[in-house]
């Protein structure tokens, strides 16, 4: 039986930007803070920092609030054109290599 090498593509795509991670972004003073994004009167998700701090993904504002007290740094996340952004050039960057 003749050696027939193995061929294959590889895929590596890059993991879509998250609001949070966008916040931390655009604002570096964020980073290593309890922070929470806000959608909706909801907070949407919450850094690893905010969980500690009980403050779970999909909850209200007013449980976030009462879970992080003081230390709990709410952004607002409804705008999600730079996501949108951030998300695009990554992806021309993906499909030009």
């Amino acid at each position: 039986m003749e050696h027939c090498p193995v061929r294959g593509l590889l895929h590596n795509p890059s993991p879509l930007l998250s609001p949070l991670q966008v916040e931390m972004l655009r604002n570096p003073a964020l980073r290593g803070r309890p922070v929470g994004v806000v959608q909706k009167s909801l907070v949407v998700t919450a850094n690893t920092e905010a969980r500690q701090l009980g403050v779970p993904k999909m909850c209200s504002v007013s449980e976030a609030k009462r879970a992080g007290g003081n230390a709990l740094h709410l952004v607002l996340g409804e705008d999600l054109t730079l996501v949108r952004t951030k998300q695009s050039a990554e992806n021309k960057l993906n499909d030009s290599s």
